[in-house]
C-alpha cells in the first residue's frame, strides 16, 4: 500500500515534502530603506566578504546574504508587488538556511507603509459606505483599485501605476518618466491619508478588526519582523536582532523621508 506522502505528490501537493540537506547559510537583512545605509555599505563591504570566506574554508558552508532593497526590479514597484516580493524571500531563506536565516537592524524610522496590493470585497465595501461625503476621495479609490473577478474570490486590486500614468516607466524619456513618479508620489499620499482616516473611524466603531485596520499601515518593516520572528516563534533561534537608538535624534534636523517613529 503506498505511503500517504506519495499519493499527495501524485495530486501535485508538495508541500511536505522537505528540501534536500542544505550547505547553504542564507540570511535576509530587514532594515528601513534609508536609515541604516552607512551600516549596511560597511556590512557589505567589509563583514560579508569574510563571512563568506570563513564559512567556506572552515564549514565548506556557502553563505549568502539577501538583501532586497538593493536591486529591486522597476516592473515589481509598477505592480505594487514589492513587498510580497520581500516576505516570499523572507520564508524562501527559513526554508533554504541551514542555521541563520533573518537578521534585523532596527532604528527609529518606522519606514515606508505601502498601500495594499489587494482587498476583500467585503472590506473594500465597507470603505466605501462609510466615505459618503467623500466624494472625491471614493472617486480616487475607484480610479487606483479595480474589481478583479477572475480571482476566487473576487477582490479589488490596485492597479499598475503605468496603467494610469503611462510614462511611470518610461526610460526613455527621463522628464515625462519623472513627472508621472512625481504624480504617483502625490496619489500614493493622497490615497494613505483617505485609507488611514476611514480605517480608524472603522476600527474606533468595531466595523473592522484591528489586523484589517493594519493592512493600510504597517510598514514594509513591521511586516518583514513579523514574517521572520514574530509569527514564528520556532524560528527565533535561527534570527538576530540589532536596536540602534540615537538618543538626540529630537534635536536632529530632519532631512528627506521623515516618517520616525519616536515613541
Amino acid at each position: 500500500m503506498e505511503e500517504p506522502w506519495i499519493a499527495r505528490i501524485y495530486k501535485s501537493d508538495l508541500t511536505e515534502i522537505k528540501p534536500p540537506s542544505s550547505r547553504l547559510v542564507k540570511v535576509y537583512i530587514a532594515s528601513t530603506y534609508t536609515d541604516m545605509v552607512v551600516e549596511k555599505t560597511i556590512l557589505f563591504h567589509e563583514v560579508y566578504p569574510q563571512l563568506k570566506h570563513y564559512c567556506m574554508d572552515k564549514y565548506g558552508i556557502e553563505y549568502q546574504m539577501v538583501d532586497m532593497r538593493w536591486g529591486v526590479r522597476d516592473e515589481a514597484t509598477d505592480d505594487h508587488m514589492t513587498t510580497t516580493i520581500f516576505l516570499e524571500e523572507i520564508e524562501n531563506c527559513k526554508k533554504v538556511s541551514l542555521g541563520p536565516n533573518f537578521v534585523s537592524l532596527i532604528g527609529q524610522k518606522y519606514g515606508y507603509r505601502p498601500l495594499p496590493h489587494q482587498i476583500s470585497l467585503e472590506l473594500f465595501k465597507i470603505i466605501r459606505e462609510n466615505m459618503e461625503s467623500m466624494v472625491k476621495e471614493k472617486e480616487l479609490i475607484d480610479e487606483w483599485y479595480k474589481k478583479d473577478t477572475n480571482h476566487v474570490p473576487p477582490r479589488y486590486i490596485l492597479q499598475p501605476i503605468s496603467s494610469i500614468l503611462t510614462n511611470f516607466m518610461n526610460k526613455k524619456s527621463i522628464d515625462l518618466q519623472t513627472r508621472d513618479q512625481e504624480k504617483w508620489y502625490q496619489i500614493y499620499k493622497k490615497l494613505q491619508t483617505v485609507f488611514s482616516k476611514i480605517t480608524d473611524h472603522l476600527l474606533a466603531t468595531n466595523k473592522i478588526s484591528r489586523k484589517e485596520s493594519s493592512m493600510f499601515k504597517s510598514s514594509v518593516i513591521e511586516r518583514e519582523v513579523k514574517k521572520g520572528l514574530l509569527d514564528d516563534p520556532e524560528n527565533k533561534f535561527h534570527c538576530l536582532s540589532f536596536l540602534r537608538l540615537v538618543s538626540h535624534i529630537g534635536s536632529i534636523k530632519p532631512c528627506g523621508d521623515t516618517n520616525y517613529n519616536l515613541t
